[in-house]
């Protein structure tokens, strides 16, 4: 087992192919790559990916949400897409926002938003990249997959906090 990004080859092509789609007034967004790295899709590489964020992300504020979402989002990759890979990106604006993708082949159909039973151990992945996240979508290309994108910004680290230390007023 080997813990190395782009250990599958050099696939960062395809994130070009995935642009991150987000309405902001007038104008595209100008992004600097932080960093782009392939895995094999299985449970080991999602570690490494975890890891690979933790590493990237270690000084900024949302670094943790940003961990756990991708974290869920790698996950989903390996256990549903039928992908043989997957692809993440992590990309920051010129106000520290946060924007990432992780791409798949997208065999498997799209990630679905489950309404949870409490007692199960899985299922919510996208809840809560849906809950936590300032944006989020799903993008398909013909022949190329799927990458289930988000946008968190520096204040989604509040909002984190809050739904681990709700408020008992």
């Amino acid at each position: 087992m080997t813990d190395r990004p782009n250990e599958t080859g050099d696939r960062s092509d395809v994130s070009q192919k995935f642009p991150i789609v987000t309405v902001h007034g007038g104008g595209g967004l100008d992004l600097s790559l932080i960093k782009c790295a392939t895995f094999a899709a299985t449970k080991d590489h999602v570690a490494a990916a975890r890891r690979l964020a933790q590493e990237a992300l270690i000084d900024h504020p949302a670094g943790e949400l940003a961990v756990v979402l991708i974290s869920e989002l790698a996950t989903n990759a390996v256990r549903h897409s039928g992908a043989m890979h997957f692809t993440l990106t992590i990309n920051q604006d010129a106000d520290g926002d946060l924007y990432i993708k992780v791409i798949d082949e997208g065999l498997n159909g799209l990630p679905q938003l489950y309404d949870e039973d409490p007692d199960d151990e899985g299922g919510r992945g996208i809840r809560l990249v849906e809950t936590l996240t300032k944006r989020w979508g799903i993008t398909r290309e013909r022949g190329a997959g799927m990458a289930v994108w988000f946008h968190i910004d520096e204040q989604a680290s509040e909002a984190w906090l809050n739904l681990l230390l709700p408020d008992n007023d």
